[in-house]
């Protein structure tokens, strides 16, 4: 589906292109599908949760990343662990434990 999206996409801006020279967006279509298609790949999502974790580990901010379960991981499957938790966003969640939001952006944002 979103495969087709993405060749909709680049039709229509063609088309746009087709009456304005100026508004090509041919190669920037190209480039953000190759990004989104990799988005797409449960193996990349599994090295970008390792990546996180090393990353949020060494500026010393505590949160639990799951841990993919690497043999059961493919392009179109992720298992992992399940950490019961709340999303960053959620501000009640945050003022019930005390999380000191400018330290947490601090270090998530180093």
């Amino acid at each position: 589906l979103m495969r087709q999206d993405m060749r909709n996409l680049e039709t229509i801006l063609s088309c746009v292109a087709a009456f304005d020279k100026d508004a090509d967006f041919g190669p920037v279509v190209k480039e953000w599908t190759t990004e989104v298609l990799k988005e797409l790949d449960f193996r990349t999502e599994a090295e970008n949760m390792r990546e996180v974790k090393a990353l949020l580990e060494r500026c010393g901010v505590r949160a639990i990343v799951p841990a993919s379960c690497d043999d059961l991981v493919f392009e179109r499957v992720l298992v992992m662990d399940f950490c019961a938790g709340f999303p960053i966003k959620d501000s009640a969640q945050l003022d019930a434990f005390q999380v000191n939001r400018e330290l947490l952006v601090e270090r998530v944002c180093q």
